[in-house]
């Protein structure tokens, strides 16, 4: 890592210094305090059934979790709705390593509210970010590189 982003990365709140309460239905996004609704069926659903594939996947050394809160700059606490992280702790700040993946269900958020997320947790570190598009049937990766979505074959499967 070159020192300017070394330097940089160091600027950052540890990823779990709170902006938000945890276990309340609120995220940060800009340094604004916004409100995340609770889920309705098929969110709801479909957010169950992706984790409990996640963990049935996820190898030895990892962990699942579901709006886990995770601070991504100065001013944004953002929740994926579901997180895979290295189990050991950070070994030089001794709490939770970043998520290596992060994905988002889309089914009343629109995909450019997710972006917006994706694009978050991506500038933090998290190295893939998913989103799983309820209504059109469709799995989709966010390309830093692009700054957009982009469609995954639905004949295909996540390997990482």
């Amino acid at each position: 890592m070159s020192p300017v982003a070394s330097r940089a990365v160091s600027e950052l709140p540890a990823i779990d210094d709170r902006l938000v309460e945890p276990e309340t239905r609120y995220e940060m996004y800009d340094g604004e305090l916004v409100q995340v609704s609770p889920a309705d069926p098929p969110h709801a659903t479909r957010h169950v059934q992706a984790a409990a594939l996640i963990e049935a996947h996820t190898g030895p050394g990892f962990e699942v979790a579901a709006d886990l809160l995770t601070r991504t700059s100065k001013v944004d606490d953002v929740a994926p709705d579901i997180s895979v992280y290295p189990d050991a702790p950070d070994p030089t700040t001794g709490g939770r390593q970043l998520e290596q993946l992060a994905f988002e269900i889309v089914s009343t958020q629109s995909l450019g509210d997710a972006g917006r997320k994706a694009a978050q947790l991506a500038g933090r570190g998290v190295r893939r970010v998913f989103a799983i598009d309820v209504e059109r049937s469709r799995a989709l990766e966010w390309s830093a590189e692009l700054g957009t979505w982009r469609e995954l074959d639905p004949a295909g499967h996540i390997e990482d």
